[in-house]
């Protein structure tokens, strides 16, 4: 099975496209036109993304409604807001040292 690709803009994916061509002109030659060029590149790559998230975020913040004919999305998002934020804590091992990966905190879980 293919990895599915998200639908990313034309502008985004020209960009990063062109990124990647100028990051690997520059790690061969090591020039620094080419570095500025990359530089360049990456930071107009960057701005573009993030309008691209605010513009997505703004349009979804604007069709929230709280009628019950939309499904009252306005009240179901600020619901989360208002929820406190409950930090998972972390694991020790038996021997005392902290459960890092996955594969340890499924030991540990399967041991107690």
């Amino acid at each position: 099975m293919r990895n599915r690709i998200p639908n990313i803009p034309l502008k985004i994916r020209k960009l990063l496209e062109k990124k990647r061509k100028l990051r690997r002109r520059w790690h061969t030659s090591r020039y620094t036109e080419d570095k500025t060029a990359f530089n360049k590149v990456a930071k107009e790559l960057k701005t573009t993304v993030t309008d691209n998230c605010n513009n997505a975020y703004q349009h979804k913040l604007s069709t929230l409604s709280a009628s019950g004919r939309d499904g009252y999305t306005l009240w179901k998002i600020t619901k989360d807001f208002k929820r406190p934020k409950r930090p998972i804590p972390p694991l020790r091992l038996p021997s005392g040292d902290w459960a890092r990966t996955p594969i340890e905190k499924a030991e540990l879980f399967a041991h107690t």
